[in-house]
């Protein structure tokens, strides 16, 4: 039986909490957080640490963890990012194209977003990213928040349309 760990973790002084996503490996915690004055900061907290480092340039919203804990995805504007959350260092992966809402990293190095109305993949090496579902273009609403099931092919997300929420699962091998 695992043992119960409880901890702390006290938030920046004069900001909020935007978003927080646990490592796969389970070490490390990023928070994003945002001031009185707008600004966005995501911390990255190894949970066998007090500090943690605020990395440069990622937005607290929807940001994801790679498979391997290595890298937290996020997209900023209209262009999909990594930034390697020990050092900080960010590189680009995709223009996207549009807003998109959520991700996730399979350990394959497939990368998922919801977009206005198609969940879409784009490898982590970078590429032109392609539709995974097959809604009508035209359908009103949009995808979000895709996670991975542990089989690394499968995955859930959330559609909206018509003033109503449902959630979906999906396949990266159709």
């Amino acid at each position: 039986m695992a043992e119960v760990v409880r901890f702390q973790i006290p938030i920046p002084e004069n900001e909020t909490v935007e978003g927080l996503a646990l490592s796969p490996d389970g070490r490390r915690l990023a928070l994003g957080t945002r001031t009185g004055d707008r600004r966005t900061r995501v911390w990255v907290r190894s949970l066998d640490t007090l500090e943690a480092h605020a990395l440069p340039g990622a937005p607290p919203g929807a940001f994801f963890w790679s498979a391997d804990s290595r890298f937290i995805g996020f997209v900023s504007g209209k262009t999909l990012k990594k930034v390697d959350a020990t050092s900080g260092s960010a590189e680009e992966i995709s223009d996207v194209g549009q807003i998109a809402v959520g991700g996730a990293w399979a350990p394959d190095g497939t990368i998922l977003f919801g977009s206005r109305s198609q969940m879409m993949r784009v490898p982590e090496t970078g590429g032109v990213p392609v539709a995974v579902t097959s809604f009508p273009r035209d359908s009103q609403g949009g995808v979000a928040n895709p996670s991975f099931l542990p089989d690394g092919r499968h995955f859930v997300y959330i559609r909206a349309f018509a003033g109503q929420s449902a959630i979906y699962l999906g396949s990266l091998d159709l």
